[in-house]
């Protein structure tokens, strides 16, 4: 289930549920290892569309990504609230494995809306987007892999939020003390993830793989593992080849995460 109001308006309750992923650095990287995303798609459908058509008129893309949070257990998350505010994002700043600075996380939304959808509910057809750095989210209990989730959210339009002016210190410290301008209520699930290998790894990356995800986060279950080489341009530079025996990825879903792609069992079957 997934409830949103953006900008004073109330979008239909749709069954989409948000996703939480993890991605691991590598041992070597010298920065926060371990970081969390969050996304929910919001599809909105016409109930007088044919049934078993797929038509999707208007919807939300609502991503929160890059949260460096203190949990070495996934299970953790259950009751974590974080208030983002200035002293949270100073907690959240660091350079990337590639010497990049990191951004702090921000909630990005995209709102498109075709034609048909325009017309018949009477706005303009396009895509939108905002970005907001002030934001609340909030996770419940836990049940089995997932987790009630709230997120509150102060959005700038994405044209006023690229400024050429920076705010003044004081302004960047105050919270906003209206309300937000967008909230989220759904169901979020841990689905999937990542680990990031050293080429130490190399004669098993999946099993170094899942040492790594028990240390960091106590997960235990790695389903359709996908192991992913470090890429390298040919010596002519006309391909791009994998390096078998280098730095790894391997990707894994978890048990909510790997049903999406099981088969229905064939009819008169148990």
């Amino acid at each position: 289930m997934s409830w949103i109001q953006l900008n004073g308006k109330t979008w239909p309750v749709t069954k989409d549920e948000a996703e939480v992923r993890v991605y691991i650095h590598a041992a070597d990287v010298g920065c926060p290892r371990v970081s969390w995303n969050l996304d929910v798609s919001h599809y909105i459908r016409p109930e007088d569309y044919p049934a078993g058509k797929i038509k999707i008129e208007r919807w939300l893309d609502i991503e929160l990504g890059d949260l460096i949070l203190n949990v070495r257990d996934w299970r953790r998350l259950a009751g974590l609230e974080i208030r983002g505010d200035a002293a949270w994002h100073a907690t959240q700043e660091f350079f990337g494995p590639y010497g990049h600075s990191h951004n702090s996380p921000r909630v990005n939304v995209h709102q498109t809306i075709l034609k048909p959808a325009a017309g018949r509910e009477g706005v303009e057809a396009g895509r939108k987007a905002w970005i907001a750095h002030d934001f609340i989210l909030r996770f419940g209990n836990r049940d089995g892999w997932s987790f009630p989730c709230e997120l509150d959210a102060w959005l700038i339009p994405e044209e006023e939020y690229h400024r050429k002016e920076p705010e003044t210190p004081e302004a960047a410290a105050r919270f906003p003390d209206e309300p937000p301008n967008f909230r989220l209520v759904t169901r979020a699930t841990f689905a999937s993830g990542s680990v990031g290998l050293t080429r130490r790894a190399a004669d098993d990356p999946v099993a170094c793989a899942r040492e790594v995800l028990r240390e960091q986060i106590a997960c235990e279950p790695m389903l359709r593992t996908e192991l992913k080489w470090m890429l390298r341009h040919t010596p002519e530079n006309k391909d791009i080849v994998p390096m078998p025996g280098w730095r790894s990825d391997v990707h894994f879903f978890t048990p909510p995460g790997n049903a999406r792609f099981e088969k229905p069992a064939p009819a008169g079957t148990k």
